[in-house]
């Protein structure tokens, strides 16, 4: 733009040149033709904004990704009138950073451009149009065009942590539930069917499911001992998210997200039920007892905002507890 403002001031500069010390008609026939060539264009781009000749839309192919995915965003603009519109310069706002296109539509076309986001993180973002200006034909000014589009919101869902089978917080979670002293409280002597001693217990047999073991019986008794009465118990494991964040905390806010998904799969993998505790307000609980429930609290957390206040039930005893500050822990004695 300045380039062009400086060639129209020389070209200005030398008809008056030559007017003075040439030829006056063909001086002023120069600059006449600057001054109407600057008017008009000036007028044309006034008249093309004022009629709004142009119609813009722009929308995505996606309202939510999984992170890795990608999501486009096309921008469509179309010429209503005859004339060209010389150059149009669309700035988008995109979770990546400001974007601006910058093309030329001719008499009765449609122009269209398409930019592509992919989901690197967990949360909501904004795709949209920031702003439109409409430029004239010597590229001299550009006056603005009014546009009124709503940005859309793409959420990007957190992923699923995979959490290791030796994971200390895992099993210190699950060993709590299963390994109940209380269910030794028999006399040692006692038998149940089968002829095994315990209550509700017999010795391993390969093929046996591993999960059913009773490590704190088996090691006291030297043998493998599982349990009997599973099937006809409900085991809940406990998770709480602490909501409290702060600024430029994006990355372990996702941690701490992806944490919850992995170990509620982890107990849903066990056919447990996994009780997810989360705060909005006051604590409300998720009950995560399949992978279909698992993924619609994975569907919640695209649209999850932590705060600026700690929030955590009275009683921790038996729960894992995730924040975004610090590694998962689990409380098994009230600490």
């Amino acid at each position: 733009m300045i380039t062009n403002i400086v060639e129209i001031i020389i070209m200005a500069a030398v008809s008056v040149l030559v007017a003075l010390y040439m030829s006056a008609p063909v001086g002023l026939t120069f600059l006449l033709i600057i001054v109407l060539g600057f008017a008009l264009s000036f007028a044309a781009t006034l008249a093309a904004k004022l009629t709004r000749a142009v119609t813009i839309t722009a929308v995505s192919n996606t309202p939510a990704l999984y992170k890795g995915e990608s999501a486009k965003f096309t921008v469509t603009v179309f010429n209503r009138t005859i004339l060209p519109v010389p150059d149009l310069q669309v700035k988008l706002f995109t979770p990546d950073g400001g974007e601006l296109l910058r093309f030329s539509v001719a008499g009765k076309r449609e122009h269209s451009f398409t930019v592509e986001f992919t989901a690197e993180h967990w949360g909501q973002y904004k795709l949209g149009i920031e702003s439109v200006k409409m430029g004239d034909f010597l590229g001299i000014f550009s006056l603005n065009y009014p546009v009124e589009l709503t940005p859309e919101i793409i959420a990007v869902f957190p992923n699923i942590a995979e959490i290791p089978a030796d994971d200390e917080v895992f099993g210190g979670a699950v060993g709590a539930m299963w390994d109940n002293p209380e269910e030794e409280t028999t006399a040692q002597n006692s038998l149940t069917f089968s002829g095994f001693p315990g209550y509700n217990h017999r010795e391993y047999v390969p093929g046996d499911p591993v999960k059913r073991i009773n490590r704190k019986l088996s090691a006291k008794r030297g043998v493998l001992m599982l349990r009997l009465d599973d099937e006809n118990e409900i085991r809940s494991a406990k998770i709480v998210l602490s909501p409290l964040s702060e600024d430029d905390n994006l990355v372990r806010e996702e941690a701490a997200l992806e944490a919850v998904l992995g170990y509620a799969k982890a107990f849903v993998s066990l056919d447990m039920t996994a009780d997810v505790y989360i705060f909005d307000e006051i604590f409300t609980k998720h009950e995560c007892k399949d992978e279909a429930a698992v993924k619609e609290l994975q569907t919640y957390f695209a649209g999850y905002k932590f705060s600026r206040e700690e929030a955590l039930p009275e009683d921790l005893q038996g729960m894992i507890i995730i924040t975004a500050f610090d590694p998962p822990k689990f409380v098994d004695d009230g600490s």
